[in-house]
């Protein structure tokens, strides 16, 4: 994980922080009040590449997060279960 994160969302319905960066665009959860890393979710490789992050949203009523990348990629992950 780079120190450096260059996107940052809030998922309300986890009531967390997920960050990535540019070096290895996987998704990193905060516990921002004891300032640690909590999960990371890594995301997979396509044709041995990982695409660039551009937008994370979260889909309370499913429990799910939901990444695109400029890959032309959608990701699913399971939160709780990754």
């Amino acid at each position: 994980m780079n120190d450096f994160q260059s996107k940052i969302w809030f998922v309300d319905y986890l009531n967390t922080w997920i960050t990535t960066d540019k070096s290895t665009n996987d998704l990193y959860s905060w516990d921002i009040e004891e300032e640690c890393l909590i999960k990371t979710l890594y995301q997979p490789k396509q044709n041995g590449k990982k695409g660039e992050i551009i937008d994370l949203i979260g889909i309370e009523v499913v429990k799910l997060l939901i990444v695109a990348t400029t890959n032309r990629r959608l990701h699913v992950y399971n939160y709780h279960t990754n």
